[in-house]
């Protein structure tokens, strides 16, 4: 009677044995997967991947999205690699695979000889955290030579770009409706300081790639309102060691003249390159000179990379004054010095990278204005009665703005396991100005930042990126900015991304303490505040060939930086209006309104004809950005960008009012580029709209009334013909409609510019 129950207990034993046992194996084994893309994200179809690991090795294919998954894995570690030798993977550590647990690691997909070449910068911030917003351009399809800085930026949705006329003048920058400031573009990881003025320049070096980050998704930048700019270059070509040679000729007086030199012997890389510009005096006091020299000079050697960057110019330019508003003052100039130099030193250890950096920059500007050009008579439209007389106010010496500054920044990044990546750094600058008649840099500031952050792999198809930064700016409190971000995959290629934080930005020396012959500083300016949200989609239908990013933004602002200190005397403030009965001093308005009389004359004093910053109490932006690339046919690409900005000053000042929108911001801005490569022929053109905004406060605009700019179309294109290979011809137009507008009030843009250019490579 015992043995059947005997037999069935043992049966059911056995059976839970053998479920523990199948359990405990499937505990044992853990799942790996990822994307492989190239540099500029495109998916990469067909590689095979191998995976080595103890005594065992596995291969994975990607497929049309350019995924891979290997499931199955004995925790361990495993080294990554590709049969071909001409290309490499990267990141190419070792990977943990962890038991019962799905571990992402996504690849980039590089030429092997760009590994020792190194793109100055690598992925610094497209690595920075899953869940920003990019534009990414690969400038290889085009000589980036013949096209400036702010071409790019013009692309790049949310960002606009304001020129006072023509080129080499002050341009302005502005990101979802902030202003932003020097630190917004970087070179080579390395602040350009003073870039505003040379984005309409053409480039110094041969670019790789052009970077256009948004959000708050990265502790490293401090920016109002979120993101960075980047240029990186290949520096050193492993292939061969070359010197190219170039001129251009064209319109408005333009010549252009450079030399330059990239290549990689031994453990040394280099990229040095020398350039001169020149225009003439085409529009009113609008002439441009420039003579430049920039380079990269680096040492990879093991795990350690020494890199020494440096770059200097001096150019001249005219400062012709709102020549469409008042005559310009031709005789005016502004005398510029541009140094800066840096190292940068980089240990890896393991999974560790220890990275250093010193950066020291000088910055120059004299405006001078040595004869007197007269007065200009200026009528306010709100002050029916005044005449408010202009002098030109001559400093044949030359008003200085000058800053110098010394940085020292170290960063630490570390893979801690397959689910942390953590950074921490943090950075100590010292600056210091001399403005006006000034011949000490008698303002200086110590500034000290620190950041760190962690970005978590939660699920295979969940990442999210969390930290903080902590800013003392001078005499400016202590902030702390808590910043974080997510991204999750919906579907291979469809991604939802979002981002929010909260940014500070201290008032520059120069804002403060200005005393140049256009503007004067305000030393009461307090630190600009704002809360930043974003979040959208991103996609690559179509096979690959289409990528699409759809993004909807809000910013909230306090105490923004902006100009909007002008001082024109009212009508009580003369002694011949006050000296009027009442009833006198309303037929006095009368009769000058009807030209019967002649209007009071009251002479500007050199503080009332200049521009100060103020703080604007409370303002917000919110919109959509939206942008896509195709590719129809390989020869063939297509950019788009849509920008929807609604603007809204919610607490005013007393110029700039309550319920009016954000200086310099259009509603709406649009931009279409199209480049077609087929073998030595290259050629593209861009289509930019730019909406109508309100202008910035100035003397000159508010006097007149001058308060909107009109919309604007324009036509850019290029075409590049390559003669063998060492020889090629180039003709870029600029405008070629010839539209009639302004980006600053006051200040007509170039109108249709041609130029031609024949460069040679040996």
């Amino acid at each position: 009677m015992n043995e059947p129950r005997v037999c069935a207990n043992f049966t059911r034993f056995a059976l839970i044995g053998w479920a523990v046992a199948t359990t405990v194996s499937a505990q044992g084994l853990g799942t790996l997967t990822g994307t492989v893309t190239t540099v500029v994200g495109t998916p990469v179809e067909g590689l095979r991947l191998t995976f080595t690991g103890t005594d065992v090795e596995l291969t994975a294919v990607t497929d049309a999205d350019g995924d891979y998954r290997l499931e199955g894995l004995a925790a361990g570690r495993y080294s990554p690699a590709i049969d071909d030798a001409s290309q490499v993977v990267e990141p190419a550590f070792p990977i943990t695979v962890v038991a019962d647990i799905t571990i992402r690691r996504d690849f980039t997909l590089r030429s092997a000889t760009d590994v020792p070449t190194r793109l100055r910068g690598g992925d610094r911030l497209l690595g920075s955290g899953p869940g920003l917003t990019a534009t990414l351009a690969n400038l290889d399809a085009f000589e980036v030579r013949d096209h400036a800085f702010a071409t790019f930026l013009r692309r790049v949705p949310g960002v606009t770009v304001n020129r006072a006329g023509g080129v080499g003048q002050p341009t302005a920058v502005r990101l979802r409706g902030a202003p932003v400031g020097d630190r917004f573009l970087l070179t080579d990881g390395l602040p350009f300081p003073g870039f505003g003025s040379e984005l309409d320049a053409a480039t110094q070096l041969e670019w790789a790639r052009f970077e256009a980050v948004r959000g708050m998704t990265s502790t490293r930048h401090g920016d109002l309102a979120g993101g960075a700019q980047r240029l990186t270059k290949v520096a050193g070509d492993a292939r061969a060691r070359r010197v190219s040679l170039g001129v251009e000729t064209g319109e408005l007086g333009w010549r252009q003249v450079e030399a330059a030199t990239t290549g990689r012997r031994g453990d040394y890389d280099w990229s040095i390159a020398g350039q001169r510009i020149e225009t003439d005096n085409e529009q009113p006091n609008s002439a441009f000179m420039r003579n430049g020299v920039a380079g990269t000079v680096g040492l990879v050697r093991e795990d350690l990379s020494v890199d020494f960057t440096f770059r200097g110019a001096r150019s001249t330019v005219g400062r012709p004054g709102p020549t469409s508003l008042l005559r310009a003052d031709r005789d005016a100039s502004e005398e510029r010095t541009r140094l800066m130099s840096g190292v940068t030193l980089g240990l890896r250890r393991g999974q560790s990278l220890h990275e250093g950096r010193l950066v020291v920059s000088r910055t120059e500007r004299r405006a001078l204005n040595p004869e007197d050009s007269g007065t200009v008579d200026l009528r306010p439209v709100d002050r029916t009665g005044l005449r408010f007389d202009l002098p030109d106010f001559v400093h044949a010496d030359g008003l200085r703005d000058d800053q110098q500054s010394a940085q020292l920044v170290y960063e630490y990044t570390r893979r801690a396991d397959e689910f942390h990546f953590l950074t921490f750094g943090g950075w100590a600058e010292v600056r210091a100005g001399r403005f006006g008649l000034d011949e000490g840099f008698d303002q200086q500031r110590l500034n000290l930042v620190a950041y760190g952050e962690d970005r978590m792999q939660v699920q295979d198809n969940l990442t999210v990126t969390a930290g903080g930064r902590v800013e003392r700016h001078g005499p400016y409190p202590i902030v702390g900015m808590p910043r974080g971000a997510v991204r999750y995959e919906l579907r291979p290629g469809v991604f939802l991304h979002g981002s929010a934080g909260t940014a500070a930005s201290a008032p520059t020396l120069g804002q403060r303490f200005s005393d140049t012959l256009w503007l004067r500083g305000n030393p009461e300016l307090l630190q600009a505040r704002s809360v930043v949200f974003d979040g959208g989609l991103t996609a690559a239908p179509w096979g690959e060939r289409l990528q699409i990013d759809l993004t909807g933004f809000r910013h909230a602002y306090r105490d923004l930086i902006v100009w909007g200190g002008v001082d024109v005397p009212p009508l009580e403030s003369l002694a011949a209006f006050r000296r009027l009965r009442l009833s006198e001093r309303m037929q006095f308005v009368e009769d000058v309104g009807a030209g019967i009389r002649e209007p009071l004359v009251t002479t500007a004093t050199f503080d009332q004809a200049r521009t100060s910053y103020v703080n604007l109490p409370a303002s917000r932006a919110h919109g959509l950005e939206a942008s896509f690339t195709a590719t129809p046919a390989s020869p063939v690409e297509l950019r788009a960008a849509y920008t929807f900005t609604d603007s809204l000053v919610t607490r005013g000042t007393e110029l700039i009012e309550t319920g009016e929108a954000l200086p310099g911001v259009p509603l709406h801005q649009a931009a279409f580029t199209a480049d077609l490569n087929l073998g030595p022929v290259s050629v593209g053109g861009t289509l930019t709209y730019v909406g109508e905004r309100r202008t910035n406060i100035d003397v000159v605009s508010h006097v007149l009334g001058v308060d909107a700019l009109d919309p604007y179309r324009r036509w850019d294109a290029y075409a590049r013909w390559r003669l063998g290979g060492r020889l090629s011809v180039s003709i870029v137009g600029e405008n070629l409609t010839d539209q009639r507008y302004q980006e600053v009030a006051g200040f007509p843009a170039l109108g249709r510019f041609v130029r031609a250019g024949l460069q040679v490579g040996f």
